[in-house]
């Protein structure tokens, strides 16, 4: 198990096992690429293309080790279906960015939107700050660039003003 990663909610008496939790990323690896392969036929059958790779990158196996030392197999319960789904049709890495910068879970609706999946999940919103603390250019690369939008110089400095476009 990653050290420092393992939350303590009491859902389990005892940490899942390294190689019960390798197990159950293979089996959740599996099963998002199958229907990751899935979408993608039905988007070319639109003539769009599937917005995320068909497989699983870096980022996105530390997210479903994250989940799957948080939820152990419930991941593969029906409680699940939605968030499976999302992750095989955004990417992991979408689904953490809308756990961590979703709606709160007091305001989440019971339907696991974007917005409630940060309700459906909120137990694995510590350690998915943690990824996001420890690894920003993986999980937070769309909000630093957005971030930069808003941020950036407005104004040309001959233009007589400074950088925030007040007159100098």
């Amino acid at each position: 198990m990653a050290q420092g990663f393992a939350p303590n909610d009491g859902a389990f008496d005892a940490a899942i096992p390294d190689r019960e939790v390798a197990r159950l990323v293979l089996d959740l690896d599996r099963l998002i690429t199958l229907n990751r392969q899935t979408t993608a036929s039905r988007y070319q059958v639109h003539g769009k293309s599937l917005p995320v790779p068909e497989t699983l990158g870096r980022a996105e196996l530390m997210v479903l080790i994250a989940l799957v030392q948080t939820y152990g197999p419930l991941l593969f319960g029906s409680d699940f279906d939605a968030v499976r789904e999302r992750m095989a049709e955004c990417g992991a890495v979408v689904l953490l960015q809308q756990v961590v910068c979703g709606d709160r879970p007091d305001r989440a609706t019971k339907e696991v939107h974007a917005g409630g999946m940060a309700a459906r999940l909120q137990d694995a919103r510590p350690i998915l700050e943690e990824l996001c603390r420890r690894f920003p250019d993986l999980f937070l690369a769309e909000a630093w660039s957005l971030l930069a939008r808003f941020t950036t110089r407005r104004a040309t400095p001959d233009d007589g003003q400074d950088e925030w476009g007040n007159d100098g």
